[in-house]
């Protein structure tokens, strides 16, 4: 992903910080305003035009896999073993 669409969904996030509100059972037509991690993302990233799944289970399989965090960059998704919360 370019830069120039890392600082854009970093942007659009930032502006939802005290207005969006967290819903365990989001749907993506409820986001911005209702979100859960999944619709955030999904929503986010739709709006810079790369259509994203708005399941988890199935975003952990679009990106690419960075080596560390360490080589993470803006707009990476991080996803850890174990339990997962949304």
């Amino acid at each position: 992903m370019d830069t120039n669409t890392s600082e854009r969904v970093i942007s659009l996030a930032s502006k939802l910080v005290g207005i969006a509100t967290y819903k365990f059972v989001a749907q993506l037509d409820e986001a911005p305003h209702v979100v859960n991690c999944q619709t955030l993302i999904a929503w986010l990233y739709g709006q810079c035009g790369i259509m994203v799944p708005d399941l988890l289970s199935e975003q952990l399989y679009c990106g690419i896999p960075v080596e560390s965090l360490h080589t993470a960059q803006k707009g990476d998704w991080v996803f850890t073993k174990g339990r997962v919360y949304n």
